[in-house]
């Protein structure tokens, strides 16, 4: 499973990046967010809707909103680096820095970045709220959220979000997806 997402996301950048080169066309990318789905959605059951009220949008960025909706929902690089770090400590595996890292970096945000796509840190979002209108830094994204953190989906979990998910140890106990009964 980590490895297929891995190919679909190089994929997925290499084929947006051929046709923004070649028609070199504006692009408006939307993220509706009214109802939210949180988990794991479409690939292995359906995603828990989520009341968040949010509309994000950015034109020829979509690295750059897909950051933002990261950071959004709660999956900022360090929150992901310390989530792999404990989940590798509860399968008994001391990680080195390297791992812990490529883990936080969201490859498939890393991958749109080099290509041109957009900034993925250090970039600022024009907020619009019931309270205000103001320019916040996309790191601070997290504190218009309505609730907690969502809930990471199964392959955040299990570590597609790494190229070096090959070094990763096979857990105890089987992978599994269980629908809600």
């Amino acid at each position: 499973m980590c490895e297929g997402y891995k190919k679909l996301c190089e994929t997925f950048v290499q084929v947006h990046s051929g046709i923004l080169n070649t028609f070199k066309a504006d692009e408006i990318c939307v993220i509706e967010g009214v109802i939210s789905g949180e988990g794991d959605g479409p690939l292995f059951q359906p995603a828990t809707p989520r009341q968040e009220n949010v509309v994000l949008a950015s034109v020829n960025n979509p690295a750059t909103i897909d950051a933002a909706e990261s950071f959004y929902v709660g999956y900022s690089p360090e929150f992901l680096r310390n989530f792999a770090q404990y989940a590798l400590h509860e399968m008994n595996f001391a990680a080195d820095d390297e791992l812990l890292d490529s883990y936080g970096q969201q490859y498939f945000l890393k991958l749109a970045e080099e290509s041109g796509m957009g900034k993925i840190r250090d970039f600022s979002a024009y907020v619009i709220s019931p309270q205000a209108s103001e320019i916040m830094p996309g790191n601070m994204l997290g504190l218009m959220r309505r609730g907690d953190v969502f809930t990471l989906p199964t392959f955040v979990r299990y570590a597609a979000n790494t190229p070096l998910f090959d070094r990763v140890p096979e857990p105890d106990y089987e992978f599994k997806v269980e629908a809600p009964a």
